[in-house]
């Protein structure tokens, strides 16, 4: 989810029993995401979930039981970010609930009933 709060990449559909970082490695979207470069030539960056590991162009939460008070603080802030793009999965289900397949299998289990 892009700041403006747009979804600027899809991919799929991927089974939902697939790892997180199954669906990153077939979307292809670190391949796209490397050729962009700031004008002075900086990678541009995603913050990804701590399951993707990282690399030049996804960064992640800093790690470990003793963090300095600036790792803290970059933590607190992208994990406020992290939630709006949770809410904006949120909304992508709730618009789309019937594209859930476990609800369609209950609908379809219950029209069937004979009970």
């Amino acid at each position: 989810m892009a700041p403006n709060g747009l979804i600027a990449h899809m991919f799929g559909p991927i089974e939902g029993r697939r790892h997180d970082a199954f669906m990153l490695g077939v979307s292809g979207l670190t391949d796209k995401f490397s050729r962009f470069q700031t004008p002075t030539g900086e990678p541009y960056v995603l913050h990804g979930d701590p399951a993707y590991g990282l690399s030049r162009n996804i960064i992640g939460p800093f790690r470990g039981a003793h963090i300095a008070d600036d790792e803290q603080a970059f933590n607190t802030e992208m994990s406020q970010v992290r939630t709006c793009v949770e809410w904006g999965f949120g909304k992508i289900c709730l618009n789309f609930a019937y594209l859930d397949l476990e609800i369609l299998r209950c609908c379809y289990s219950l029209l069937g009933s004979t009970t």
